[in-house]
């Protein structure tokens, strides 16, 4: 049986890397995708403690956010994949994790851990 009739099949593919690494996404050389930009910690102005701790909250969410749509840029750019919405339940012992699908959101490739 020659090369040509025996295609490769990849059962299981893994790789990890810091969320908060999707912040250098922008400095990549995909320039023609619009990354989310992250927003600016103002929290650190605020002088009351209680107020300022109410905007360190937003701002991590708000930072959370922007990485998540990164991720999820990175992942149809690069990748050639989607994700579904988060399941609620972890994976491999992270917090969280979904369903990867190919670009048409139909076909399943695999899982994703957060």
């Amino acid at each position: 049986m020659a090369n040509a009739e025996r295609p490769v099949l990849i059962d299981h593919l893994a790789f990890s890397f810091k969320f908060t690494e999707l912040r250098h996404c922008h400095k990549s050389d995909l320039s023609s995708v619009a990354w989310c930009k992250l927003p600016k910690a103002t929290y650190q102005t605020v002088t009351n403690q209680q107020l300022r701790a109410i905007a360190l909250t937003r701002y991590q969410d708000a930072v959370r956010e922007a990485l998540t749509d990164r991720l999820a840029t990175f992942l149809f750019h690069v990748m050639g994949l989607t994700c579904s919405p988060m399941r609620g339940r972890g994976l491999h012992g992270y917090e969280d994790s979904c369903v990867l699908l190919d670009k048409t959101g139909k076909v399943e490739c695999g899982l994703l851990g957060i």
